[in-house]
């Protein structure tokens, strides 16, 4: 799940910032902000259905969790919680920022944003969400790892996404680990998406090859466009529109989460 980015301002335009720590998902807090903004979010339902790609990256992203949890633990508490006093102002303000994975088993020791994607822009702002989740959490937790997991979406081959400025690692085997120790910088990590399927039912595996495939073909017809205007065409053709997630995919997303995200929620929100 993405930063929940959209609550409150950056902490640049905060003068002070206090009580940070981590929570859970369901605390009442963060519970009550989320839902102020799915109320606000009703109204735009039928813009909200999400696409193959965008319901098979919240799949992805449990399974990222799952796969954390196996390999270097992970923990409950996973969103950043604060009270922030905005530049100009007298009184303090909450503010919330949801992060996909916190990596640990005693103690919090990595934040983690999960990307299933096949674009350097995609990881590009995963990089700049962990680091701001990263400069907040760590006011209260010194010393965390920030870690972007990218799952590449597409069948093209091995990718490395351009990122200037990441410590950039690739993970192969099933067996292999995070490490939670690197503290400069954001890690780049890639993973492939087959290491995450044993933590998959088999409707979601058959939901992330639909998504791959339908990857595949966007990707193909991005490189095509690009052949296009290198060689001076001006007219392209526009990008063909990414199908829509069935209800029933929607519906179906975390019915076994004991302790869903209320942003998560916003998914069978929007076709309900």
């Amino acid at each position: 799940m993405a930063l929940a980015s959209g609550l409150t301002p950056r902490l640049a335009e905060h003068q002070k910032v206090r009580s940070v720590a981590l929570v859970r998902p369901d605390d009442p807090g963060y519970v009550a902000s989320a839902g102020a903004f799915a109320a606000e979010a009703r109204s735009f339902a039928p813009k909200l259905t999400p696409s193959v790609g965008s319901h098979a990256g919240q799949v992805v992203e449990d399974a990222a969790r799952a796969w954390v949890a196996a390999t270097v633990g992970a923990r409950a508490e996973r969103v950043v919680a604060a009270e922030v006093l905005p530049w100009g102002e007298r009184s303090y303000r909450s503010h919330y920022l949801e992060v996909d994975v916190v990596a640990g088993h005693d103690r919090p020791r990595a934040l983690i944003e999960v990307k299933f994607t096949s674009r350097s822009k995609a990881v590009s702002r995963g990089v700049a969400q962990i680091a701001r989740a990263r400069d907040l959490a760590g006011r209260a937790h010194p010393g965390l790892a920030a870690i972007v997991l990218v799952i590449q979406a597409d069948r093209g081959g091995e990718w490395m996404p351009n990122v200037p400025g990441g410590v950039v690692s690739t993970l192969h085997e099933a067996h292999g680990a995070l490490d939670l120790d690197v503290r400069d910088g954001v890690q780049v990590v890639c993973l492939p998406v087959e290491v995450l399927y044993p933590h998959m039912d088999a409707t979601d595996v058959a939901l992330v090859e639909r998504a791959r495939d339908e990857a595949d073909i966007l990707v193909a017809e991005r490189v095509e466009r690009d052949r296009l205007r290198e060689a001076g065409v001006t007219e392209l053709p526009a990008p063909r529109p990414q199908p829509r997630a069935s209800r029933e995919d929607v519906v179906a997303y975390r019915d076994d989460d004991p302790v869903p995200s209320p942003f998560s929620a916003l998914l069978a929100l929007a076709s309900a």
